[in-house]
């Protein structure tokens, strides 16, 4: 369901959004979120566009909507390494720019990453580092595919840090046995207010 509004709302967190429809879905939880609304009506409707329910609001009021939780969005960032990847490669958004730097467009969290190539048993690892090559570790992924040609971390797998706007992420491969070959890559990040 979506809120449909053209001005400021405020959430109790004290995140504020402004113009457009901002998706809430349920979660089989009781969980509340305060609305503070300036005067005026307020519409949340199904996805299907059918009003659901519609408050009248006073200047200040506050609506509380239960069962609900508030979806950020998603976007994806593509990587690709066309033939045999070696050990200290940095993964990019193309081998062809080696030194490219990855950048984070929105404040996110890295939230999963799949992988794809054309080799089976593949043996590798990928340690991830935010803003610099030469910066701490901030997450080593271990990749011990057997017999698979590619794979996925989920969020529960990686520890990131929350990425702000135009920080970058490096990614190097580091070679555990059996190497991978024309590698496809998709890291997906999360807003995060």
């Amino acid at each position: 369901m979506s809120i449909d509004i053209d001005r400021a709302l405020e959430f109790e967190n004290g995140l504020q959004f402004f113009d457009g429809s901002y998706l809430f879905s349920g979660t089989g939880e009781p969980t509340s979120y305060g609305i503070n609304f300036p005067k005026g009506s307020v519409y949340i409707r199904k996805d299907d566009g059918e009003i659901w329910k519609k408050f009248d609001t006073g200047i200040n009021d506050w609506i509380t909507l239960t069962n609900f939780s508030l979806q950020f969005p998603r976007t994806t960032l593509h990587l690709i390494y066309n033939g045999t990847v070696s050990n200290g490669d940095w993964i990019t958004y193309s081998n062809l720019t080696p030194n490219a730097r990855i950048v984070i467009p929105i404040r996110s969290k890295l939230v999963e990453i799949t992988w794809s190539n054309t080799n089976t048993s593949v043996e590798f690892d990928l340690t991830l580092r935010r803003n610099g090559r030469t910066e701490t570790i901030f997450e080593t992924l271990e990749v011990r595919s057997g017999s698979d040609s590619s794979g996925y971390f989920k969020e529960s797998d990686i520890n990131s840090p929350t990425f702000e706007e135009g920080d970058t992420i490096d990614i190097q491969y580091v070679d555990q046995g059996t190497n991978v070959n024309d590698l496809a890559t998709v890291l997906f990040i999360q807003a995060v207010q």
